[in-house]
C-alpha cells in the first residue's frame, strides 16, 4: 500500500518512526539486506523525518513469503 494522499496545507509537523531493522536493497538480487536490528535501543528510540523530505511511504509485511531474512 502507498500513501499518496498529500497532508493538508494547514498540517505541520513531521513524521516518527520506531524502527525494528534497517537495511538497503541489493542491487544486483533486488533481496532485502538487513543490517541493523534497534531490539536494544527501547521504547523510546524514534527516527524523525522531515515531512518535506517524505517522498513515499509503503506498508511492509515481515512475515510475507516474498521476504528473504539475511540479517548480518
Amino acid at each position: 500500500m502507498v500513501c499518496k494522499k498529500s497532508p493538508r496545507s494547514d498540517f505541520e509537523g513531521d513524521l516518527f518512526l520506531a524502527p525494528e531493522l534497517s537495511g538497503y536493497r541489493d542491487t544486483q538480487t533486488r533481496k532485502l539486506v538487513i543490517t541493523t536490528e534497534y531490539d536494544d535501543q527501547g521504547d523510546d528510540f524514534r527516527i524523525v523525518c522531515l515531512l518535506e523530505k517524505v517522498i513515499s511511504v509503503s506498508h511492509f509485511d515481515p512475515d510475507s513469503r516474498y521476504a528473504e531474512w539475511a540479517i548480518q
